[in-house]
């Protein structure tokens, strides 16, 4: 690690109730960088919060453990600082200056003295909103950046506070496999959130009431892909970190990052299952449809079937005979009920149909 000034041996204010920064939009804006460094000092977890990230590494102690909490896009010369604190490597600072813009996929980059990881924060499934969380994970240190910032560290922050001793001890390659699976868990509600979609989906299908099923569905089925997407690139992610010949991961923690990759396993499964929901749902409603169309074919077939009888018989007596010409020439245009009659026998024929029908079970 690089060297330090003389406010190195300077000890921070403890603050035991470590308080968690939230700006009144639920968010760190981009152009405004917020630092949370958590050091373990004396048996306890410190926090300082800072504006300023050379003020910041003035603060951190030649030797012991610390997090590194970076909120905002903290911008080219501030990775360039950093990356000369902690002898960071210009790719992995690179990706991290670049953020979710660079299209960078889950992975895990390993270097010689830390390994760069990088995840995903689902921000809105509808609209498949997702920003980069980069973690570099050292030998006693531990830093990430949030393109944005809000509550998604909340967990540990309480986890510190109460159980920091313990965290302590099981060191910053625990706390990153706590952050990896905070960030896994969030996909879960945004999952839950696509199936009660679903759910909503189908009861509007069976009420008829909605018009627009196949494009609901395509929409639905490109979010859950999005998601499987990103669930297959952590999983790959998690299992790198499970590794046992990774140096920098604590034996003890392996099975830590192994039920991170269970996770993700859950996660996948999980979208698969729903999208074959999503798949039954287009299915259900393309049963639904023909089953109407047949219904439509089959008044449409019955109506047509009672009709040719009775097109028939009245396009026999609108030709033009001449009842005089002889016997055979409808004689029952001379008859004086003869319009009765044929009426008669059209209608009883039109019943006799509809009763047939009726006894067949087709009405």
């Amino acid at each position: 690690m690089a060297g330090k000034s003389d406010s190195d041996n300077k000890s921070p204010q403890p603050d035991s109730d470590l308080p968690v920064l939230i700006s009144p939009n639920g968010g760190t804006p981009d152009d405004e960088m917020r630092i949370e460094l958590h050091q373990y000092v004396d048996g306890q977890w410190q926090l300082e919060v800072f504006t300023d990230l050379a003020s910041c590494l003035e603060k951190i102690p030649q030797a012991g453990m610390h997090w590194l909490n970076i909120e905002g896009r903290p911008g080219r010369d501030n990775l360039d600082r950093l990356g000369r604190f902690y002898h960071l490597e210009e790719k992995s600072l690179n990706e991290a200056d670049e953020g979710s813009a660079g299209h960078h996929r889950p992975r895990v980059e390993f270097y010689d003295n830390y390994y760069f990881i990088v995840l995903y924060i689902i921000l809105d499934h509808c609209k498949i909103d997702a920003y980069q969380v980069n973690i570099f994970l050292g030998q006693n240190f531990l830093i990430t950046v949030e393109e944005k910032g809000g509550h998604t560290f909340d967990m540990l922050r309480q986890r510190l506070r109460y159980n920091g001793t313990k965290i302590a001890n099981m060191g910053v390659d625990y706390m990153a496999c706590s952050i990896c699976d905070i960030l896994i868990d969030g996909f879960y509600p945004h999952i839950q959130a696509i199936f009660e979609e679903m759910a909503d989906l189908e009861d509007r299908i069976s009420m008829h009431t909605e018009k627009n099923v196949a494009e609901t569905i395509h929409d639905i089925q490109r979010r859950l892909l999005h998601l499987d997407r990103l669930a297959w690139s952590i999983q790959g992610a998690t299992d790198a970190l499970q590794n046992p010949d990774n140096e920098l991961i604590n034996p003890g923690n392996i099975q830590f990052y192994r039920n991170c990759y269970e996770h993700t396993l859950q996660i996948s499964h999980s979208i698969e299952n729903y999208r074959d929901v999503a798949r039954g749902i287009l299915d259900y409603h393309l049963s639904l449809n023909a089953n109407q169309m047949n219904q439509v074919m089959k008044v449409l077939t019955i109506i047509a079937t009672v009709f040719i009888p009775l097109t028939f018989i009245v396009g026999v007596y609108g030709m033009n005979f001449n009842p005089d010409a002889g016997p055979f020439s409808m004689p029952e245009l001379n008859q004086p009920y003869g319009y009765l009659i044929i009426w008669g026998v059209m209608l009883s024929c039109a019943g006799g149909m509809l009763a047939y029908f009726r006894k067949q079970k087709w009405l």
